[in-house]
């Protein structure tokens, strides 16, 4: 995953000026922009996800189980059925009633070759209004 990202990077910077802006611009409109500190993503969290203690799936190719709650604390599974497709487990704590950060483990296989990939999350609540993200389904 790192590769990709590094590579899209490169491609984005290779880019003449206007079709990197329209690029960015793209990305912006689903809430994802790139950092040198990584990749942040947006998303619109609704009141239906917070009564169900959810942090929604990436996408609407994606399954999520909750396994346990205790106190603030949510420990999932889920699978995606993306290309590639994955499966992996996490749990995320809720810090606040605006914040919460989690762990996850990814497995995944790309080109015949499995790979174990960690991830850290954190997010905060920015605002009630979403402006152009919207809702995952």
């Amino acid at each position: 995953m790192e590769k990709a990202m590094k590579e899209m990077q490169e491609q984005m910077a290779s880019m003449p000026p206007d079709q990197r802006k329209m690029m960015q611009d793209m990305m912006a409109s689903q809430g994802v922009s790139q950092t040198d500190a990584g990749t942040k993503i947006k998303v619109c969290i609704t009141k239906e996800d917070l009564k169900r203690d959810m942090v929604p799936p990436a996408d609407n190719q994606c399954k999520q189980d909750i396994v346990r709650k205790s106190g603030n604390s949510v420990w999932f599974k889920y699978t995606c059925k993306g290309n590639p497709p994955s499966s992996g487990e996490g749990e995320y704590t809720f810090v606040s009633d605006k914040a919460f950060k989690g762990k996850m483990t990814m497995h995944t296989t790309v080109e015949g070759r499995t790979d174990v990939i960690q991830m850290n999350q954190t997010g905060k609540w920015l605002s009630d209004n979403c402006g152009s993200v919207k809702p995952r389904p």
